[in-house]
């Protein structure tokens, strides 16, 4: 559900589409910090602070540094891309996919960190070709 958000948002989908998604949170009951960020953003405008728990904890509580501290924003976003993003992987199923002798493979993008730097409107110029970060989509 993260990156399906994370890419409505970078795609622009409308308010009405994107209630779709955040239907299924509420139904759900999913209680995250990033999604309640992402559906607060897209259905009511509002640019808040990252507040609460994270479903999945590590790496994605280092989001929090990064909506806080806007002057810093673009750097901390940028370590937790070098840093953190994929090592906070390890235990998912495509971590070191790109080894598999399937082709299986469509890259790792952190569709999240693009989608908070389009929120917070960053100047992400210094962003691209960092690893991980879906610079054309932003």
């Amino acid at each position: 559900m993260l990156w399906m958000m994370a890419l409505a948002i970078l795609f622009d989908v409308n308010r009405e589409q994107f209630g779709i998604l955040s239907d299924l949170v509420t139904q759900y009951n999913r209680k995250d910090a990033l999604l309640e960020f992402f559906v607060n953003y897209k259905m009511n405008g509002n640019i808040g602070q990252l507040k609460g728990d994270y479903s999945f904890g590590f790496p994605y509580d280092k989001l929090t540094d990064i909506v806080a501290n806007r002057e810093k924003a673009v750097e901390k976003l940028k370590e937790y891309l070098e840093k953190y993003w994929y090592v906070g992987h390890k235990n998912i199923g495509w971590y070191e996919i790109h080894k598999a002798k399937e082709k299986l493979y469509y890259g790792y993008w952190s569709f999240e960190a693009g989608a908070i730097a389009k929120i917070l409107n960053l100047d992400d110029s210094n962003l691209k070709g960092v690893p991980y970060y879906p610079y054309d989509l932003v």
